[in-house]
């Protein structure tokens, strides 16, 4: 059904006005569906646009598999959200969100 719904957005694709949020609902179909390589480079077009959203970096880490549900993380998770925060910083360092995620990783979460 989702597949369905995903095929009829891209139809409308150039009727829509407000193209942020018709991005935003294309990405999270896209990770609904399973298919996280979309999905990420869709978040990752809208932090260009605004990378003080919260919401953008969880679902990219979600569609990489670095979010947790109830907050428990692997050593490795932990190594790899700090790697991924760290890439983050140099193309978004005067992102609030990126700046609070990178403190917490010099602190291993």
């Amino acid at each position: 059904m989702l597949d369905r719904a995903l095929e009829e957005m891209q139809k409308k694709d150039s009727k829509i006005v407000d193209k942020l949020s018709f991005k935003e609902q294309m990405a999270y179909v896209l990770l609904k569906v399973g298919r996280f390589e979309e999905a990420e480079k869709t978040y990752r077009s809208m932090l260009f646009m605004n990378p003080d959203n919260y919401k953008y970096f969880i679902a990219i880490q979600k569609c990489l598999g670095l979010y947790s549900e109830n907050g428990q993380y692997s050593t490795d998770d932990v190594d790899r959200l700090c790697t991924f925060y760290s890439s983050l910083k140099k193309e978004y360092g005067w992102s609030s969100v990126v700046k609070d995620l990178t403190l917490l990783t010099k602190f291993k979460l």
